[in-house]
């Protein structure tokens, strides 16, 4: 038996067709899940998401969910919609349980990973970026949760810098929008506060949206893999 009444992929499968829709978004589903089960991670439901849409470029990091519960397809810009026809195989509860444990610790390790790629080379985001206080500015606390990273650029502004595993809905602007306003009240000062927002892929609000922010930028990463030979 699931931590969470019944396996994952069931609760984001029924939100999906609950939604009574023909596309759909990640948050749309968390949204949906948390109705009636706020306890499931948000990262965790969004991870599942992805990978239940085998078309999905990030779906690949979990083979055993895009094998045995591919009912999504991926339609881009961050919507997907459930397939026409769909199998649903049986499984253990407890087979059920690891994965999901799986997904909430595959999705942090990734934004973390990110994160710390960044951190090596802050310039790779913006020419002239400098993290704040020489490295503190990384998870920065603030009243509304943690900053990624928190940069300063060549000209002195402030950067709030938000990292996204996967795809970044419109729900993270209002996050780094909140984030902005307050290292604006407790730190700028009379200096600018920006924000930039590193995702592997954008929903179409969040597009739209921050077409009309001058101050906030939207960068794709790609992934890239280096070797090391073992002796």
């Amino acid at each position: 038996m699931s931590k969470y009444g019944k396996p994952v992929w069931q609760h984001v499968l029924e939100a999906a067709t609950g939604l009574k829709k023909k596309t759909f978004s990640p948050i749309e589903i968390i949204r949906k899940v948390h109705e009636t089960n706020p306890e499931i991670p948000e990262v965790t439901i969004r991870s599942y998401v992805i990978a239940m849409a085998p078309n999905h470029p990030s779906s690949i990091h979990y083979p055993s969910t895009r094998k045995r519960h591919g009912f999504f397809e991926y339609s881009g810009g961050g919507q997907f919609h459930v397939k026409e026809k769909v199998e649903i195989e049986s499984e253990e509860g407890a087979e059920e349980n690891v994965i999901e444990e799986n997904f909430e610790e595959a999705a942090i390790s990734l934004e973390g990973d990110l994160e710390t790629f960044i951190l090596k080379d802050i310039t790779s985001i913006e020419e002239g970026l400098s993290p704040y206080q020489g490295g503190s500015g990384r998870q920065f606390s603030v009243e509304s949760g943690r900053i990624d990273i928190l940069a300063i650029d060549k000209e002195g502004s402030f950067v709030v810098i938000e990292l996204k595993a996967g795809t970044a809905s419109d729900a993270v602007l209002a996050q780094v929008l909140a984030y902005m306003a307050e290292i604006r009240k407790t730190l700028a000062g009379q200096k600018k506060v920006r924000g930039i927002i590193v995702a592997y892929d954008f929903s179409n609000r969040l597009i739209l949206a921050s077409s009309q922010l001058e101050n906030v930028d939207l960068l794709k990463y790609k992934a890239k893999f280096d070797f090391e030979r073992v002796t």
